[in-house]
């Protein structure tokens, strides 16, 4: 087993084309936690150096220069090496969970222009809570974890883009599909039905409006 203790992008960089079997992460959300700013201290205490400047990262910290547009550009960047890296026929998984909409719809578009088919959506319980994202009125009680295959050859196919009113009757008619064939659903089941149905179909959505239009119907737990 070989640990490598740097920047993913960097790391991924000097990497050969096709040449890993399997690839999963876990990024930080947006600005669910500003991680290297906490774990400064311990960093110091021992005698690490702290990345700053490469860090993946939406930080408040005006000094920093890490907001959303930052945000995107480098998570492109990094997952672009993935796709590089990756080997035909082999498996990328991607954890993430974010309501702010710029960060979410730059994540799709860049998920859907890549050469991989989504192969399986999952929800994963917080390992811990974030008090950032957990006291939102409609935040999210999972993470989703993505699953894609790497095509054999190059099929990039883009994403499709709807007008807001037809999203939105896409979704509802999406959740009630579920419900009717599954009357005990739990909320993150519906949810997951749905996101999963609107990826498969390289649909850019809003996630914001699909959790407002699951909870008329189904309080979130």
């Amino acid at each position: 087993m070989l640990l490598i203790n740097s920047d993913c992008y960097g790391v991924l960089k000097r990497l050969d084309d096709n040449s890993i079997d399997y690839v999963i992460t876990d990024p930080p959300h947006g600005d669910r936690q500003p991680y290297l700013e906490l774990s400064m201290l311990w960093n110091t205490w021992l005698g690490f150096e702290c990345d700053f400047e490469n860090e993946l990262v939406i930080s408040n910290a005006k000094t920093r220069n890490k907001n959303v547009e930052n945000y995107n550009k480098l998570l492109i960047k990094i997952i672009s090496q993935i796709e590089r890296v990756l080997k035909p026929g082999k498996y990328f998984t991607l954890m993430f969970n974010s309501l702010d909409n710029a960060t979410w719809k730059n994540l799709q578009k860049t998920l859907y222009g890549m050469d991989m088919n989504i192969v399986d959506i999952a929800t994963v319980d917080y390992s811990a809570t974030s008090v950032v994202q957990d006291n939102r009125d409609v935040g999210l009680k999972t993470d989703f974890a993505f699953t894609f295959k790497k095509h054999q050859n190059n099929r990039k196919a883009g994403y499709r883009q709807v007008e807001l009113e037809h999203l939105k009757e896409m979704t509802h008619s999406l959740m009630q599909q579920y419900s009717k064939r599954n009357d005990q659903a739990r909320p993150y089941e519906i949810l997951n039905y749905t996101v999963t149905s609107l990826m498969n179909d390289r649909i850019v959505f809003d996630l914001g409006i699909i959790l407002k239009l699951l909870k008329k119907d189904v309080p979130i737990q």
